[in-house]
């Protein structure tokens, strides 16, 4: 099952037969680091936590056990994220709350192959969270309240979005770019926030 979230800034890695790692900002009232993997249009995001149980090397080396053993019961990596063996396919299912996604035992080699590169991304991309939570704080206090300023007949989506889309900040280079993803292509995310903070 796919999920759309709010991602911006990811850096994307390739697994296996288009298949991707990518990491990136996910967008709320707080800014996070998550990790996703896609296929198609399925989407399976984890935060850290969930990323470091899933790559601890002991964890690792028993879900590669687990599938040689074709092992058919399912496994909890932690409270919310468990795997279970496809014995059919030499591949697993992980499942997080209500999505899921497939990796066969070629991904997973591919995916502890690149996980010196993937982390190293996220540690780049941790050093830079509060300044884009700086920039997001100050854009979303103005972006609100020009809307709150704005009639009360132009205070829903069909109209913000488009205001969201072109609405000017001021910011250093790094800032802007930040910003301009965000008000590009998760402007529906961030109206339907605003007008639950103005209406709520």
């Amino acid at each position: 099952m796919s999920s759309p979230v709010p991602i911006v800034g990811k850096s994307k890695f390739e697994i296996h037969n288009k298949k991707y790692v990518s990491v990136g900002y996910l967008v709320n009232k707080e800014i996070s680091v998550v990790v996703l993997f896609e296929s198609g249009r399925n989407v399976f995001t984890l935060d850290l936590t969930n990323w470091n149980d899933l790559m601890r090397e002991s964890n690792f080396n028993l879900i590669l056990k687990n599938l040689q053993a074709r092992y058919k019961s399912p496994v909890q990596l932690n409270e919310n994220l468990c795997y279970s063996i496809n014995p059919k396919y030499s591949s697993i299912t992980l499942r997080l709350n209500n999505n899921s996604i497939s990796l066969s035992i070629i991904d997973l080699c591919r995916l502890k192959q690149i996980q010196v590169c993937i982390e190293s991304n996220i540690v780049e991309k941790q050093k830079k969270i509060n300044f884009y939570q700086n920039c997001y704080n100050l854009f979303y206090s103005t972006l609100k309240e020009s809307i709150s300023n704005l009639p009360a007949s132009c205070q829903s989506n069909a109209f913000t979005y488009q205001f969201i889309q072109n609405y000017g900040y001021d910011s250093d280079l790094d800032g802007i770019s930040f910003i301009s993803e965000i008000q590009q292509f998760q402007y529906a995310t961030l109206s339907s926030l605003i007008l639950q903070d103005l209406y709520q």
